[in-house]
């Protein structure tokens, strides 16, 4: 980290000077795009969560144009990823013929199961050379441009080269520089402290061919205001023009995508933890650059993810300064976010309580819980019991001091089951017209009813004595599914309350969501909505990926904290309570917080605080004051 730091001011300080209301040309996107690629029908893969992502084009020998995209999320249950072809008789010419799936991995040559992606083709020796990434960079030559034979080494594998030992690298290109051919990748790579940051790559060739033996890996870019997290180096580009060297390195896909251009004299410099070369952003994503009868192109991602589209590639010449604020206006991205941390400070709330002879368990413990005051001004904490001698049960603790400085007061008032084993779970609890609603996911199989988990409602008049409310059918019910209804979170947005909460579709646990209903009266509610679907979340795709949601707005945004299972609280943000992206949402994510389960709530100081249901010692409720800062130290 010493070495990368003293590099970037160095270079910081030597450009400083030189570059000062230099004339500089920076790309521009000239006139309307156009889609040459869109979703394409997959036969027994099609999924509704299928996206074309990063890919190739190029002319084959007989004048036809040839793209081949990685499509993810498929229904392929070996990974998801297979290569997908079109072809199209004129560049200029729209939606281009879908050839069908190209290409998929072969675990016999040394390629990951269901893992190919980010193909980039390029000629030598009168062939056309692909290479791809697939656990490293493998290649595939053909004579036509159009059909593809894996390149074999003596040892059977197709692979040429990998990033180096702790390098996680995809998404080469392949360029020729002082008659050498040159591998730029994006990737991430470990800092000695062992956290990655996200960095482009080059490995050059050392001899005449593509398929010789490589270099060592360089870092030629890394963090700035493009991001240091693993994904925020995508899809490099390194093009000459204008007597510089171009680097175009992604940093966003989808509705705000977003591509950052670096300028240098040099291929190996753009810049280390360092933005002094940066020129400039577009609004593009996973671009390949090419020239055409004397014209620079760029093709890219649709914003919706949803095909592949091109548009002429214009140069403007600005000075520097006026190249930063072209930045701002192509891009027009959002304020600064506020991000989410935790002060030092932590209060324990409640631990595990002594239970009723008839309810002590060795495995009982507390979990998701929730905070509120009462007409009074007392506060309360309810929480459920996991793993009692009975099942999981309701307990209640309260406080007339917020920040007192010991456990808030066990009052050994539970709400059980009256019937069968007790599976009450995740209580919430808001002020509606005058009284308090509790709604918390209780097991039908109480009742015997024989339906999948739902949420359940009681009310107070004060806060403190509560009855089961009773619909007209005489249950407590106020909806159910999809799938095991759970983990409910009550906020409202104006005049209408909203309802986050947990579940799954098509019947399998895996496909865990979290879902929105949306309700003037917490009684009748909408039908429910996806708003936030991880579909490859850290450890694969569990029941438990998708729990506790929370939903807060602040600062004009609103922030979704959810929780996966043994791996923290992701938080996300977004101008639209709706939807808090499905799929790849590196372009919504904000932090990661080491709580399990939490509660967020306004403190009498009105201050935000965020609970977590463990710590380092185990399930213990304790309470932490949360900070949001849009300081520039805190990105």
């Amino acid at each position: 980290m010493l070495t990368r730091l003293l590099s970037a001011l160095c270079t910081a300080a030597t450009l400083s000077v030189s570059l000062a209301n230099e004339p500089v040309m920076v790309p521009t996107i000239e006139g309307d795009w156009w889609q040459v690629a869109g979703q394409p029908d997959l036969g027994p893969l099609n999924s509704p969560r299928q996206q074309p992502v990063d890919f190739a084009i190029w002319q084959a020998r007989d004048g036809t144009w040839q793209l081949w995209s990685c499509i993810r999320y498929t229904s392929d249950p070996k990974n998801t990823r297979v290569l997908f072809r079109w072809e199209g008789r004129e560049l200029t010419q729209r939606d281009w013929t879908p050839m069908g799936i190209a290409q998929k991995a072969d675990p016999s040559v040394g390629e990951f199961e269901g893992r190919i992606g980010a193909p980039h083709v390029v000629e030598e020796g009168g062939r056309y050379v692909m290479f791809y990434h697939s656990a490293g960079f493998h290649a595939q030559v053909s004579d036509d441009g159009k059909q593809f034979t894996r390149q074999l080494a003596p040892d059977g594998s197709a692979r040429i080269f990998g990033p180096d030992p702790g390098t996680y690298g995809r998404d080469i290109m392949l360029t020729r520089i002082h008659d050498k051919w040159h591998g730029y990748y994006g990737g991430s790579t470990p800092d000695p402290t062992g956290k990655h940051y996200a960095a482009v790559f080059v490995k050059v060739a050392e001899t005449d061919s593509l398929f010789g033996a490589w270099s060592r890996e360089f870092i030629v870019n890394s963090e700035g205001q493009a991001g240091s997290g693993g994904y925020n180096a995508e899809c490099p580009q390194v093009i000459f023009r204008h007597g510089w060297y171009y680097l175009f390195r992604t940093e966003v896909y989808g509705a705000n995508n977003r591509t950052h251009i670096y300028r240098s004299k040099s291929p190996y410099k753009f810049g280390i933890d360092s933005d002094v070369y940066h020129v400039g952003t577009l609004p593009i994503a996973a671009p390949e650059i090419f020239e055409y009868q004397g014209n620079d192109y760029v093709a890219a991602l649709n914003p919706g993810l949803d095909g592949i589209r091109v548009a002429r590639l214009g140069w403007t010449e600005t000075t520097l300064d006026d190249a930063d604020a072209a930045s701002v206006t192509n891009t027009q991205p959002a304020s600064r976010p506020l991000k989410p941390s935790l002060a030092p400070e932590t209060l324990l709330l409640a631990t595990t309580p002594e239970l009723p002879p008839e309810l002590r368990s060795a495995n009982a413990a507390v979990a998701e819980h929730t905070l509120f005051a009462d007409a009074h001004g007392t506060w309360h904490l309810w929480a459920a019991i996991r793993d009692t001698a009975r099942g999981d049960v309701l307990g209640h603790w309260e406080s007339t001091d917020f920040f007192s400085d010991s456990a808030w007061r066990w009052t050994g008032e539970l709400t059980d089951s009256k019937e069968g084993r007790a599976s009450l779970r995740s209580p919430v609890v808001a002020q509606h017209d005058g009284r308090w609603w509790r709604l918390h996911s209780e097991s039908a199989e109480a009742d015997g009813r024989g339906e999948e988990r739902r949420i359940v409602a009681s009310v107070s008049a004060d806060g403190r004595a509560w009855a089961a409310y009773r619909n007209a059918d005489g249950h407590s019910q106020v909806f159910s599914g999809p799938g095991a209804a759970r983990d409910p979170f009550l906020v409202r947005f104006g005049d209408t309350w909203h309802c986050y909460y947990t579940g799954h579709y098509d019947g399998d646990e895996k496909n865990s969501a979290v879902y929105v209903r949306t309700s003037l009266d917490l009684l009748e509610w909408s039908s429910p909505k996806i708003v936030h679907e991880d579909y490859e979340p850290a450890g694969g795709r569990r029941a438990d990926t998708h729990e506790s949601p929370i939903v807060v707005q602040r600062d004009g945004w609103y922030y979704l904290f959810r929780t996966a299972a043994g791996d923290g609280t992701y938080v996300y943000r977004s101008r639209d309570p709706l939807d808090f992206g499905r799929g790849y949402m590196i372009n919504k994510f904000i932090a990661k917080l080491p709580l399990t389960a939490p509660e967020l709530v306004v403190g009498p100081d009105g201050r935000d605080y965020v609970t977590s249901s463990r710590d380092e010692t185990g399930a213990r409720i304790r309470m932490y004051r949360l900070i949001w800062d849009n300081s520039e130290a805190a990105q």
